[in-house]
């Protein structure tokens, strides 16, 4: 990613800034106090120049910049879980294939209108039956 071109208006602003200060640009040795403080000034220069744009301008929140956002999303779509029973369908996908609540569905189970199979603490379905159950659904509306 190329850093953008410093805008000269802002770089003034900044320069300003650091003289009444009394920071140097090169002042940035890293994770230092000095080094923290010009962040800030850069931000607040940057806002200051925001400002005279008329554009409506903040701090971000942490966790609310665009790129770790972006990076936040790969990370949940790299570790969705790998379902281990092939073929069979969570109790979570079994209730949005049938567009009925958890706690419908899992009433149906414990009266007997859809089998379902436990595998460690977790009730897992059948395709074939979590179609078979919406089918018996559909007629019994009629």
């Amino acid at each position: 990613m190329k850093n953008p071109k410093p805008n000269p208006e802002i770089e003034a602003i900044k320069s300003s800034i650091c003289k009444e200060l009394g920071y140097l640009p090169g002042d940035k040795i890293p994770n230092s106090r000095v080094s923290i403080a010009l962040g800030k000034i850069d931000a607040t220069a940057t806002l200051i120049y925001a400002k005279t744009l008329n554009r409506k301008a903040r701090f971000a929140k942490p966790g609310e910049c665009q790129y770790t956002m972006e990076l936040e999303k790969q990370k949940k779509e790299k570790t969705e879980p790998i379902n281990p029973h092939n073929g069979l369908l969570s109790t979570r996908q079994a209730a949005q294939i049938l567009d009925i609540k958890l706690d419908n569905l899992q009433q149906h189970r414990r009266t007997g209108k859809i089998e379902a199979q436990k595998i460690g603490n977790r009730m897992f379905f059948k395709p074939e039956e979590v179609e078979r159950f919406k089918i018996q659904r559909a007629i019994d509306k009629l």
